[in-house]
């Protein structure tokens, strides 16, 4: 399926039909679309699908498809079109081709690349986790009698030197 230049003259309005197409984005629009078989220079027998626009021109699509029905291959059509422009307007704006380079870098095989969207997820459950343990400390601390309380490190010290000495 390619897009078709130099169709030749216009074909008689009468030829189209109205058809609903179903495009990439699940929009459905009404068409004029009207076909032919064509016989190409090179012999090439192939069907040529017209679409006659509201300003009255014509765009002319070639197809050796001969299963589908018009309206999948104007929408087929609209969706590489739509590939087109965008690739056109990443080209033009954002030096598209100019990203692209051949030569080669090595990289170390034991390389670690830490995912953006997974930090901050950590960061937020050790974050929660140290707050969810600081409030189980307290709980413990005010729940505790104070007979079963742990020692202060002063009192382990002196316990400490109470055994040794």
């Amino acid at each position: 399926m390619t897009y078709h230049k130099f169709p030749g003259q216009p074909w008689p309005i009468a030829e189209f039909s109205h058809h609903s197409v179903q495009l990439h984005s699940g929009q459905t629009v009404e068409l004029q679309l009207a076909e032919r078989g064509t016989r190409l220079s090179n012999g090439l027998w192939v069907r040529e699908v017209r679409e006659l626009s509201a300003r009255g021109t014509q765009s002319s699509i070639l197809s050796t498809d001969m299963r589908l029905d018009l309206a999948r291959i104007a929408a087929r059509m609209a969706a590489r079109w739509s590939q087109e422009n965008f690739l056109k307007y990443m080209r033009d704006h954002y030096g598209l081709d100019r990203l692209i380079e051949h030569g080669t870098q090595a990289l170390p095989e034991a390389i670690v690349v830490v995912n953006p969207a997974w930090r901050r997820l950590n960061q937020s459950i050790r974050r929660e986790s140290t707050q969810l343990y600081r409030l189980r400390a307290e709980f413990g601390a005010r729940t505790l009698p104070p007979s079963t309380q742990c020692p202060t490190n002063r009192e382990l010290r002196t316990s400490r030197r109470r055994i040794a000495g």
